[in-house]
């Protein structure tokens, strides 16, 4: 018998690869975040939605006439991905990573986005939740549809103390 592709030979070793079933997590999508471990989504996002791209606009009445639409201010982006919690077996529960997801739903920090090498930014989460769609056979979820909402987070730097004068110039 002729050895090679698809020929089984007692002396050959077959080795099968399944793309995107070994990855490296620097390579998959994970949401990091100062305090707790990184959240490492087993498999890509089926759903990244950017939104907030317009500005904020105010509508001020004027007597007789039709009201005048300023621009107020430039809001704050918002981002929401949703996607699959699973094992690769619907017998192993995910619960774990479920726990893991409402800890960075319920954390103070900054939370830093990365699809692959790309980094989204730093966001901070203002809402998630999860369906559970399968169950293992000890009761625990296998199968999850996650959404998380987050925020861009912003720079802000409240100055406190008391307000120096400034110096009198002398005449």
């Amino acid at each position: 018998m002729a050895r090679g592709i698809g020929t089984i030979d007692d002396n050959i070793t077959t080795r099968v690869t399944i793309p995107g079933r070994i990855v490296r997590s620097s390579q998959r999508a994970r949401l990091i975040a100062a305090g707790l471990p990184v959240l490492v989504l087993p498999w890509w996002p089926s759903e990244v939605e950017d939104s907030g791209w317009a500005p904020n606009y105010a509508e001020t009445e004027r007597p007789g006439r039709a009201p005048l639409l300023t621009r107020s201010n430039d809001p704050l982006p918002a981002l929401r991905i949703a996607f699959t919690l699973r094992t690769t077996s619907v017998t192993e529960s995910i619960q774990d990573t479920l726990d893991l997801v409402k800890r960075y739903a319920a954390a103070k920090p900054i939370v830093q986005f990365m699809l692959g090498q790309s980094d989204r930014g730093h966001w901070r989460i203002t809402d998630a939740g999860a369906n559970q769609l399968d169950w293992a056979a000890d009761g625990e979820p296998s199968v999850a549809d996650v959404i998380i909402t987050m925020r861009q987070a912003s720079d802000a730097s409240i100055t406190v103390g008391p307000i120096k004068k400034k110096p009198k110039s002398k005449r």
